[in-house]
């Protein structure tokens, strides 16, 4: 069956589908073809009145009659007939009229909408990495953090996915929304700044806004609306989604450098350390429950912070293999 015949009986919805498989098997068969495809959905999109249904056999036969005796002289000078069924510039001769007749919905559009390249940026180093999206907006990844891309945003929607942390600064653009995919939640932005944890392996994900408006939305459509100093988290495995008011002071301190202590406990210390090194820290259970600090490391290494930490819990911290461990 040829691929025009294919292509009516799809949008007319007369196809079968194995008729569509082999359709789509066309259409992927080589850059060229899709392309084709691509142009010639271009021209039924820019078409007005939409139809429910279309002859297309009538309309090709019709068309061909009309220009039966026509010779089309290709690139390569040679003469082609309309109805020798050989040339590879067949479609190119009859796809604009054949597709100016043939109306369809937007919808119909959909499943062989253009694609676009899409590009992974994976912090693999100790330090920041900055990366700048088509948009303009800016991204900052984290250690071991990733974010996937396309090349461009050419749809109605900025789509991104990610893993790790991740610090957003979002151009606004109220017409097309910024949509990150979280497993199977998403986090959507019209243009603000937000700071975004997600752990694959615990299913968890947390976002904390900086400035402007975010929507964070679990798979089952549970979402809350996040501002200013807000955090929401979504567990991915139930569902869940929650929101409160964020008293985490270094939140963004890996993206600073700084860590700021106020009368912060013992567990409240490690864990901001732990954060903020991407290292682990293990202490005992029985540490004395009053120990608290108050303090600012501004861009210090981390040698530097646990030799304080010792001298202000006089404790004693050692590592072991990738672990540090503390000692009453």
């Amino acid at each position: 069956m040829e691929y025009l015949e294919l292509i009516g009986k799809y949008l007319t919805e007369e196809s079968t589908p194995q008729e569509n498989e082999s359709l789509l098997s066309w259409i992927n068969s080589s850059p060229e073809n899709k392309h084709e495809f691509i142009e010639t959905c271009k021209i039924w999109h820019a078409t007005k009145n939409c139809k429910t249904s279309f002859d297309y056999i009538k309309a090709y036969n019709a068309f061909s009659t009309k220009i039966q005796n026509t010779e089309l002289v290709t690139k390569e000078t040679k003469v082609v007939s309309l109805h020798s069924g050989k040339s590879k510039n067949l479609w190119k001769m009859i796809a604009i009229p054949v597709a100016a007749a043939m109306i369809l919905t937007a919808g119909l559009l959909y499943l062989f909408r253009p694609t676009t390249e899409l590009r992974t940026f994976a912090n693999k180093t100790n330090s920041i990495e900055t990366v700048k999206l088509p948009d303009g907006s800016v991204a900052y990844l984290n250690k071991t953090a990733s974010l996937t891309v396309p090349t461009e945003f050419s749809g109605n929607t900025r789509p991104v996915s990610m893993q790790g942390e991740i610090f957003f600064d979002i151009s606004k653009n109220k017409a097309k929304p910024f949509i990150i995919s979280v497993g199977n939640a998403s986090i959507t932005v019209k243009g603000t700044s937000f700071n975004v944890s997600y752990d694959k392996g615990k299913g968890k994900c947390n976002v904390i806004v900086n400035t402007g408006t975010v929507v964070l939305a679990a798979e089952n459509k549970n979402m809350v609306t996040l501002t200013k100093a807000e955090k929401g988290t979504v567990d991915l495995k139930t569902n869940q989604v929650g929101e409160s008011i964020n008293d985490d002071i270094n939140f963004l301190s890996w993206k600073t450098g700084i860590l700021i202590f106020k009368n912060s406990n013992y567990k409240e210390v490690f864990k901001d350390i732990e954060r903020h090194y991407a290292i682990t820290i293990k202490y005992p259970s029985d540490i004395d429950s009053k120990l608290a600090l108050t303090a600012t490391f501004d861009h210090e290494d981390l040698n530097s912070t646990l030799k304080v930490i010792e001298l202000m819990f006089n404790v004693k911290i050692d590592k072991q293999n990738s672990i540090f461990v503390v000692r009453k």
